[in-house]
C-alpha cells in the first residue's frame, strides 16, 4: 500500500506541533496522529479517542509533540476530550475530536481555518514508520463536497492534519480519518470546531 514519504529531517523542526496521540503512555502504543492547535489543545480524529464501548480513559491518552526517533519537543496527558456529536464510528466529516491537555505545551501551535478548493498537505505518523513524521504537500482535492484528497494514508496517519496555504501560511483545515489505499478522506474544520476552541461548550 502507498504511504506518505518521510519528512526530511531538516524540516522536522517546522512541524513540531504535529505529534502522536498514544493510548498507553508517552512512548508506546502510538495509535494515531494529532496537531496542537492551541497551547493545550489537540485536534485529532474521533476514532483515535474512542473505542467500541465508549471513550478511551483519559489516563491512557497522551499527546507527544514533535516525536522523532524517541526524542520529542514536549508532551502531556489528556485532561478532557470532546467528540463531534455526529460521529457514528465511521470515517467521514464527523470523525473529528478535540483533546485538551493537562498543561500548555512549549510548542507553537498551528492555526486553523475552514478548507478551500485548493491543493492540500497531509502529515502524520504511520504504522510502518512510527518514529518519523511522513508528509505530502501536493495532495489534489478531489471533491468540493467532501475533504477527499489524492494522497494515500496508512494506519497511524488517522488524526493527522490536513493543511492548506491560506493567506500565505499553512493552516490546519481538517484531519485524516480514512483511506482506500489511493486517496484519503478527512473531517473538515467546521464551525463546531471553532466554537469548541472559543468556548469549550457543546
Amino acid at each position: 500500500m502507498a504511504e506518505l514519504p518521510a519528512l526530511p529531517l531538516e524540516d522536522h523542526a517546522d512541524w513540531q506541533a504535529v505529534g502522536r496521540v498514544n493510548q498507553g503512555g508517552f512512548n508506546r502504543r502510538a495509535s494515531c496522529s494529532g496537531t496542537l492547535i492551541e497551547p493545550d489543545l489537540v485536534l485529532t480524529a474521533a476514532h483515535c479517542v474512542m473505542k467500541g464501548d465508549g471513550s478511551v480513559p483519559l489516563d491512557r491518552l497522551h499527546f507527544v509533540a514533535g516525536w522523532l526517533g524517541g526524542e520529542y519537543a514536549d508532551h502531556a496527558k489528556a485532561a478532557r476530550v470532546r467528540v463531534h456529536p455526529g460521529y457514528a464510528f465511521t470515517p467521514g466529516p464527523d470523525d473529528i475530536a478535540l483533546m485538551w491537555l493537562e498543561r500548555p505545551l512549549t510548542v507553537a501551535p498551528l492555526p486553523v481555518a475552514s478548507p478551500v478548493w485548493a491543493q492540500a498537505a497531509m502529515l502524520g505518523y504511520q504504522d510502518t514508520r512510527p518514529h518519523r513524521l511522513g508528509a505530502r504537500f501536493d495532495c489534489d482535492r478531489l471533491s468540493r463536497a467532501q475533504l477527499w484528497l489524492g494522497c494515500p494514508a496508512r494506519s497511524g496517519n488517522s488524526g493527522g492534519p490536513i493543511l492548506q496555504q491560506i493567506d500565505g501560511e499553512w493552516q490546519v483545515v481538517g484531519v485524516v480519518n480514512g483511506t482506500n489505499g489511493r486517496a484519503s478522506i478527512g473531517a473538515p474544520v467546521t464551525i463546531w470546531v471553532l466554537v469548541q476552541m472559543e468556548t469549550g461548550l457543546e
